[in-house]
């Protein structure tokens, strides 16, 4: 859902994320994180792979 958002009108050409659980049966967001993955050295080490900074 975010991805054309960005892509289409702020121009972005990736965009990276924690994903977002999603209740299988009613297909909602759940508000719970799937899983971790942009935290502390994981996210610096992703931002370098897809050039960009830690800033923030």
């Amino acid at each position: 859902m975010v991805e054309p958002f960005v892509k289409e009108f702020l121009g972005g050409d990736k965009v990276i994320g924690t994903e977002i659980e999603v209740d299988p049966k009613t297909r909602k967001a759940t508000g719970f994180v799937k899983r971790v993955s942009l935290i502390s050295a994981s996210r610096a080490k992703i931002l370098q792979i897809h050039g960009g900074d830690d800033e923030g």
